[in-house]
């Protein structure tokens, strides 16, 4: 079967290496990624495009089309015209990949247009993705994902993305942190939902009685956090070092080999990706016991808390430095058995199967 010969890819996010990644053996079968930015580009586009029967969209994130605006009647026109077009495409023989990055955006204020999307997308995708196998389950409440058009393809680990060629005592020097002692790390976008208020309080709570604990947040406040805030909530406590900005990409080495455990307490997640870069590392990963994250758990390296202050301090204090062995290596290991190329492979095969759609 042919693959296609282009992929439209929405929203495109430059920044993301997620997007990168998994797009890196499309090339190879012949196709052109069409990075498309906004919801204009995106609807021109699939009206427009010259060679539909040998082009597909892949549309991941619905949040810039549902929650891009604070006026709900532009939210719902912008849905509208987003599955109109989508609906002209293919009746001009284009395909459709839906990736289910998540149940619903972290801070919806739309809900209307959001279900009116993703229903209207779980009917119309030849293909939905999704990362997390309990993703249909998750969902169910909201909208149908369709078990025959469904199709697993695992988030990649970032092996090969980041450098790692720093040692840890180097780093921790660096940071003004001692070879004994315990550190955790919180790193990425600061948003609400990920639980950084939670993982304050909790290690509060741990380092009255364990001072050798010490605290990394890494990152610039995102949507909904505030920086003065977050500046004042980690000033309060002992033994953090913050850096409140965006982490450049030859920094992330720094972060993760001076750390004993990422710490991750989201309230919401669905694929956080930062449990696949703490495996690259073969650093251990502190997750909440909730239902979304459930098929994480199970590996020695993902260990799960009572999603409580007094349930995370008590994870927190469990931590072990550096690291024990055999769970660095489960780590390493899962890493590699979603190395970004194995992924990407997965995703090129799965392009090419429905490039050729059945009849409608």
């Amino acid at each position: 079967m042919r693959g296609p010969e282009r992929v439209l890819a929405y929203p495109w996010y430059a920044d993301n290496p997620w997007q990168s990644m998994l797009y890196a053996r499309l090339p190879e079968h012949g196709a052109e990624v069409v990075p498309l930015a906004d919801v204009a580009g995106l609807t021109e586009a699939l009206r427009e495009e010259r060679t539909p029967g040998s082009t597909v969209l892949h549309l991941n994130w619905t949040a810039p089309i549902s929650q891009s605006t604070p006026d709900l009647a532009l939210a719902a026109w912008q849905v509208r015209s987003v599955l109109d077009a989508t609906d002209a495409f293919r009746a001009r023989g284009g395909t459709v990949v839906w990736t289910v990055h998540n149940v619903l955006p972290h801070e919806p204020h739309h809900l209307g247009p959001e279900l009116a999307l993703c229903r209207g997308l779980a009917e119309r995708a030849d293909r939905v993705m999704v990362m997390n196998p309990d993703t249909a389950a998750l969902a169910s409440r909201w909208y149908r994902l369709p078990p025959e058009r469904t199709t697993v393809v695992p988030h990649p680990s970032y092996l090969g993305r980041f450098a790692d060629d720093v040692d840890r005592a180097t780093v921790r020097e660096r940071l003004g942190l001692g070879e004994s002692e315990r550190v955790l790390l919180h790193l990425g976008q600061i948003r609400p939902y990920k639980g950084l208020d939670l993982l304050a309080e909790a290690y509060r709570r741990a380092r009255e009685s364990d001072p050798d604990l010490r605290l990394l947040v890494a990152g610039a406040p995102g949507p909904g956090a505030d920086l003065e805030r977050t500046r004042e909530l980690l000033d309060d406590l002992p033994g953090v070092v913050a850096s409140l900005g965006r982490v450049e990409d030859d920094d992330v080495q720094v972060w993760m080999r001076a750390a004993d455990a990422m710490v991750l307490p989201y309230r919401a997640a669905l694929n956080p990706s930062l449990v696949w870069l703490a495996a690259t590392y073969g650093l251990p990963v502190l997750l909440p016991d909730v239902p979304a994250l459930r098929s994480l758990a199970g590996p020695d390296w993902v260990r799960t808390f009572p999603p409580t202050a007094p349930g995370l301090a008590a994870a927190l204090r469990a931590v072990a430095s550096p690291p024990p062995g055999p769970v660095a290596a489960a780590a390493a290991a899962d890493a590699r058995a979603v190395a970004p190329e194995v992924v990407a492979a997965r995703f090129a095969e799965m392009v090419r199967e429905i490039a050729v759609p059945a009849p409608r």
